[in-house]
């Protein structure tokens, strides 16, 4: 959706320029929202360890 906006909005000559920003925001997005998960899911020291019952 953002590269069809950004294909209305700007003109030819900056549109590969645009291209590229869209692509770094998102790989920078993804990563930053792995990272936010790994540390939000992981194990904190001090945590119950939860065990399996029979």
């Amino acid at each position: 959706m953002a590269l069809f906006i950004s294909d209305l909005a700007f003109g030819a000559e900056h549109l590969n320029s645009v291209k590229l920003g869209v692509l770094c925001a998102s790989a920078i997005s993804a990563a930053l929202g792995l990272l936010m998960l790994a540390w939000l899911s992981s194990a904190r020291p001090g945590d119950p360890v939860p065990v399996a019952q029979p």
